[in-house]
């Protein structure tokens, strides 16, 4: 499920190994993404304008291309029966424009992706979960998210998986919690975008008003340790908001 975006690897990246180990399986993927899984050069590019030869070397390797008659596009509303199970596949535009989530209608669970936020179990110890938007680069829209959010929401959902992580049940208030942080990551861009230095100024904001959540949650882990697990992430975050505000 990739297009050309800088800090798309995570979404499939490693279908090319995948697909490998499976000779005889079909990769299903979003319209914007099949001609970079059939050849990711640019993608691979792209990527390494973002981390750096050693780093995407080290977490990544190199991409694999995929056969393109082993590839097929599912469309939006696509249906797929997965031994008995129906699973149905929703473009959920907001964090990228080629994302798909993943109904399972005998689970009544959704397969998020990077689409309702991302949650770590070792912080969710405090009164309260913590969930928040990957806004990574290159295509953050808050306008399409909410809607996506809403198309979601109308499912007869119980629960989701989320891809950073785990399951999780009780929708209604992360849902909130969602929508309210893609809100605030936006205005928090708008507030720095004359700044002399505005991704740094977006990246510390970020990274401090998380961190003054978990000690209002009264959350078990230090403060230091809590700026050490999302300082990567609110760099990316800080990277997608201020690509975000270059095309307003």
């Amino acid at each position: 499920m990739l297009e050309l975006s800088r800090g798309s690897l995570d979404h499939a990246g490693g279908s090319g190994g995948l697909m490998q180990h499976f000779p005889n399986a079909t990769l299903l993927v979003h319209k914007r993404g099949y001609r970079h899984l059939i050849d990711p050069a640019k993608l691979e590019q792209g990527s390494l304008a973002v981390y750096g030869e050693e780093a995407f070397e080290s977490m990544y390797g190199r991409l694999i291309p995929v056969a393109a008659e082993r590839v097929q596009v599912a469309e939006d509303g696509f249906e797929l029966n997965f031994n008995g199970r129906k699973l149905l596949f929703i473009d959920t535009p907001g964090h990228a424009r080629h994302h798909y989530c993943v109904y399972d209608e005998m689970s009544q669970g959704l397969f998020s992706g990077d689409t309702f936020g991302a949650s770590y179990p070792e912080l969710n110890t405090g009164k309260n979960r913590f969930i928040f938007p990957p806004t990574t680069p290159i295509q953050f829209d808050p306008r399409a998210w909410y809607t996506t959010l809403d198309k979601l929401m109308a499912l007869p959902l119980e629960r989701i998986y989320v891809t950073y992580f785990g399951m999780h049940e009780d929708i209604p208030p992360l849902h909130v919690m969602l929508r309210q942080a893609i809100e605030d990551y936006a205005a928090t861009a708008l507030k720095f975008a004359a700044s002399a230095d505005r991704e740094a100024a977006i990246e510390d904001s970020l990274l401090q008003s998380s961190v003054g959540y978990f000690l209002e949650q009264q959350c078990l882990m230090q403060p230091d340790r809590i700026k050490s697990l999302f300082a990567q992430d609110m760099q990316l975050n800080a990277q997608g908001l201020d690509f975000w505000l270059g095309q307003q």
